[in-house]
């Protein structure tokens, strides 16, 4: 039993020992293939993936060209490093209403995909299309293979709209976060007036109830807000306090509504202060 235990411990010392130096050694291999992954690329002789040394460094423009000896079977060769050409690529940016044309200079290997914001003249933009050498729509290109492309303003927002005062109209546009919902029949504020918003255009219909996030907008129409006299009384309360003010025919006697109501701020006002002296 002894003898038994002692040749285990023996054992498991041994293997202790192997294992320490198998992890040292594993350890030296991985510093080895770090530093040799910097030269490796693929052989012009061999055709493999193999390590080199540089035998003479030139430079060429921005880039350079370099002498490699490799090290599995000794073949010299030159291997070139260029940057990617700059290219400039067409690209119609869209503002609201606005639109015009920039070249916008990348790289040729650059790949692009639809949706993909990017930044021009301190603005954000969207690409929404993008057409290949022979016109056709892609969503994914190389840069040198895009003959052109589309792009929205991304963080805000030129929609039109279409201002009505009685008989006649006119069309502007208004500039809004993208972020922004309109709902028909709210009030918004344009040029220092009030105006409700009566219809929106999505592009493929015209709604005048619900609400419309401002990417989908085509276009607003706005009307001037109703005034006093011209709210149409719906429940009968409301149409008789409308008939008392001479506002659904005629009524010898209309009461005016806002003297009505100034009267009464009045009485209060007088009631309040009778009260206080008869208190005092």
């Amino acid at each position: 039993m002894g003898g038994d235990a002692a040749h285990l411990a023996s054992t498991m010392v041994e293997a202790f020992v192997d294992g320490g130096d198998a992890v040292t050694d594993e350890v030296d291999f991985e510093d080895d293939d770090a530093d040799a992954e910097e030269n490796i690329v693929e052989c012009s002789g061999c055709r493999l993936m193999a390590d080199h040394e540089v035998l003479r460094e030139r430079k060429r423009g921005q880039g350079a060209d370099f002498l490699l000896k490799c090290s599995e079977c000794g073949c010299v060769h030159t291997v070139q490093f260029r940057p990617p050409k700059i290219i400039e690529i067409p690209i119609m940016m869209t503002e609201g209403a606005k639109s015009k044309i920039e070249k916008i200079a990348m790289e040729e290997d650059e790949f692009l995909s639809l949706e993909v914001i990017f930044v021009h003249d301190e603005k954000h933009w969207r690409l929404t299309r993008l057409e290949n050498r022979h016109g056709n729509p892609v969503r994914r290109i190389v840069a040198s293979d895009l003959s052109r492309a589309t792009a929205l303003r991304a963080d805000r927002l030129q929609i039109k709209v279409t201002l009505t005062e009685g008989e006649d109209s006119t069309s502007d546009t208004i500039e809004v976060d993208a972020e922004k919902i309109f709902s028909a029949g709210s009030i918004i504020r344009h040029d220092g007036r009030k105006w409700r918003i009566r219809a929106i255009h999505t592009g493929t219909e015209r709604t005048l109830t619900g609400k419309v996030a401002a990417p989908d907008v085509k276009r607003l129409y706005l009307h001037e807000p109703p005034t006093f006299e011209e709210i149409v009384p719906r429940t009968g309360r409301e149409r008789r306090q409308a008939w008392k003010e001479g506002r659904l025919g005629f009524n010898p006697d209309p009461t005016d509504l806002r003297e009505q109501r100034r009267g009464s701020d009045d009485s209060r006002r007088r009631g309040g202060s009778s009260g206080h002296h008869r208190g005092r």
